[in-house]
């Protein structure tokens, strides 16, 4: 039931499964929610829970399904009135037909909002680079009914720099020396779009912005950006 019909949401509910992550995404909330006070807010529950098993691990090396754990945490939100219930983490969209559809409650799927973001907007691209987690790549993750032939490319060269990179975040090491030691690969990247399709990669959002060698190569979109407009954007709208 995770996408079921949505109206007049009163209360957020964040779920969260990487701590660093989950901050950013509701820094980006409030920062994009258009309030002249502070009751103009969204109400907002988040529910921190980084004890969920790693969707990593279990795809790589078969561990526990993290999906039940997921789905109860929804569960539980909605049990405190969230009507909305955003999960920030591309990699557990894997399994988003395991926890929402079994969720009555509004869950948005990142990947679907992001895609749209981008093709609704950039009609004449032909070629998408995304840079996501190993699972996400493995499982192809932002392949989704794409009807204007647009190449998504996952950057598999890349990918243990990116890991590396994701893997750095999580240890919480600053933010620029990462940046530093991934922009030169995102430099060989060939195609007009890329995607920061981790929530972790997120962090790295302010800094490239503010480099023009890549701001004048490519389109940058953040997958978190674009949830969290989507997310104010449905509470504005009500």
């Amino acid at each position: 039931m995770g996408i079921i019909s949505l109206s007049k949401p009163k209360k957020l509910g964040i779920l969260g499964l990487n701590p660093r992550a989950t901050a950013y995404f509701y820094s980006r909330i409030v920062s994009l929610t258009p309030a002249r006070k502070e009751w103009d807010h969204i109400h907002t529950i988040i529910e921190l829970n980084p004890k969920i098993p790693s969707r990593g691990r279990y795809f790589e090396l078969g561990e526990e399904n993290p999906a039940p754990h997921i789905l109860q945490n929804i569960i539980n939100l909605s049990s405190q009135g969230c009507n909305v219930v955003a999960v920030p983490c591309n990699t557990a969209h894997i399994l988003f037909e395991q926890y929402s559809r079994n969720a009555n409650i509004y869950t948005p799927h990142i990947v679907k909002i992001t895609l749209n973001y981008i093709l609704n907007r950039y009609c004449d691209i032909s070629s998408i680079s995304v840079l996501a987690s190993q699972s996400s790549s493995k499982f192809n993750l932002f392949n989704l009914d794409n009807e204007q032939n647009v190449y998504i490319n996952y950057e598999n060269s890349l990918q243990n720099k990116i890991s590396k990179a994701i893997e750095a975040i999580k240890q919480n090491n600053k933010v620029e020396q990462i940046f530093k030691q991934i922009k030169e690969n995102m430099l060989t990247i060939k195609s007009q779009v890329i995607i920061l399709a981790c929530t972790e990669l997120s962090l790295l959002y302010n800094n490239i912005l503010e480099d023009p060698e890549l701001t004048s190569k490519y389109i940058i979109v953040d997958s978190t950006e674009c949830y969290a407009k989507h997310i104010v954007e449905i509470f504005s709208d009500n």
